[in-house]
């Protein structure tokens, strides 16, 4: 299959050596599962959990819930994660914050069969050379 380097894309490496469009949300509720949906692919993420417990944070449902997740203890932040999702899901802390850089890529490249089996996000696992399903 080939590939277009020239449009706007995941494979296209222009869409991430521009400056990000800033995407923030801070005093989230993720004190029972959240979803939070960017509006384009990002190019970097950062997390600060402010209170409560540690947070899970992962790249789909399955993965936050299950056992492909990370977490960020109560008044620590991540660095910043250069990762390309259109979707994170946390679990834990009644107070958190989020910033990322979006690219002008639209949702749609990652969120598709060809490239995320289940059709949305990745889901964070990796099974015998394939993504396993995220949901």
């Amino acid at each position: 299959m080939a590939r277009d380097y020239i449009k706007v894309g995941l494979s296209n490496v222009g869409s991430y050596q521009v400056s990000g469009q800033p995407w923030v949300s801070g005093g989230i509720d993720a004190s029972s599962l959240l979803t939070i949906n960017f509006p384009y692919v990002t190019g970097w993420v950062m997390v600060r959990n402010n209170t409560g417990d540690a947070c899970k944070i992962g790249f789909s449902k399955k993965g936050a819930t299950g056992k492909n997740y990370f977490t960020v203890g109560s008044g620590s932040a991540t660095e910043r994660l250069e990762v390309k999702v259109t979707e994170m899901h946390f679990v834990g802390s009644s107070d958190v914050d989020v910033m990322a850089g979006l690219t002008n890529i639209p949702r749609g490249t990652i969120n598709n069969p060809s490239n995320s089996p289940a059709g949305t996000n990745w889901s964070g696992s990796y099974v015998s050379n394939n993504w396993s399903p995220g949901i």
